[in-house]
């Protein structure tokens, strides 16, 4: 959380940074109660080392979707 939140401060332009944080912090704070909820579902019908395991390839097929959406995101960032 504290390196995307670092990330983000960083590349956005002062004049816009209060709006994209708010909106950061809406989308992680407020989806959590809804993945939770969606996670408690799941583990109740497949069981919770299930879970665990597809949420975690779940996560690594997203972040691999986003690396080819975004390219230029790696780049924009190699001065960190």
């Amino acid at each position: 959380m504290a390196g995307s939140n670092t990330v983000i401060q960083t590349i956005v332009a002062d004049d816009k940074r209060g709006r994209v944080m708010s909106y950061y912090t809406i989308a992680f704070v407020g989806m959590a109660p809804f993945g939770s909820l969606l996670a408690g579902s799941l583990a109740h019908a497949i069981g919770a080392p299930s879970t665990v395991i597809v949420s975690g390839a779940a996560v690594m097929l997203a972040r691999r979707g986003s690396g080819r959406n975004c390219p230029q995101s790696a780049a924009s960032c190699g001065h960190l």
